[in-house]
């Protein structure tokens, strides 16, 4: 491949990352509100536990909805397009590259605690 076509390969990809990322997001978003709804279900049918209990839980969970809400409130214009699925090509590169170095991380990470 010569350097001009790698170049333009590159900046390809680098158009389609925005798409790659909405859809990456769509499907996570998807699945943190089934694993709350789960969680959820679980907390407040608990029948091993009195209905004080559960109300606490309840609260719990609100308040911890509250800190969430008021944390995405909080976040720069650009933090709330990315919260909404919305990049730009080099937001979307930018993203990208920090969540390669998070798993690379996880995994190196993981496995020198496989090792000990």
């Amino acid at each position: 491949m010569t350097p001009a076509r790698a170049r333009a390969s590159q900046r390809e990809l680098e158009k389609s990352l925005p798409v790659f990322l909405k859809a990456m997001w769509a499907f996570t978003e998807l699945d943190v509100n089934d694993t709350i709804h789960g969680v959820c279900k679980k907390l407040f049918s608990d029948v091993g536990v009195d209905s004080v209990t559960r109300r606490e839980r309840a609260k719990g969970i609100k308040e911890l909805a509250k800190i969430l809400l008021e944390a995405k409130a909080s976040g720069t214009d650009k933090e709330s397009k990315a919260a909404q699925g919305q990049f730009s090509g080099e937001d979307a590169k930018g993203h990208f590259m920090n969540a390669l170095q998070f798993a690379l991380m996880k995994t190196t990470q993981e496995n020198k605690d496989d090792s000990t």
